[in-house]
């Protein structure tokens, strides 16, 4: 990514946090910024997921199984 495409956020981490953030990064061999930038994304995907869920959970409410098309059907 290049550097005009990244924003920069200063944060303030509870002791416990930021001790176990600095753990995990030398533990991988890689920067604080990274460990935090690779769990945030993650974070995010597991949000993302959570959503679509949800989403899912409310379209088998009006699941209807005769109305449903067999993959013959679809492909044929």
């Amino acid at each position: 990514m290049r550097l005009e495409e990244r924003k920069e956020m200063h944060i303030t981490l509870p002791k416990e946090v930021y001790d176990q953030l600095e753990k995990l990064s030398l533990e991988r061999n890689v920067g604080m910024e990274e460990t935090v930038e690779l769990l945030l994304k993650a974070a995010l995907e597991i949000w993302e997921d959570e959503i679509l869920v949800e989403i899912a959970k409310e379209r088998m409410k009006e699941y209807n199984p005769q109305r449903t098309l067999s993959h013959e059907e679809i492909w044929d």
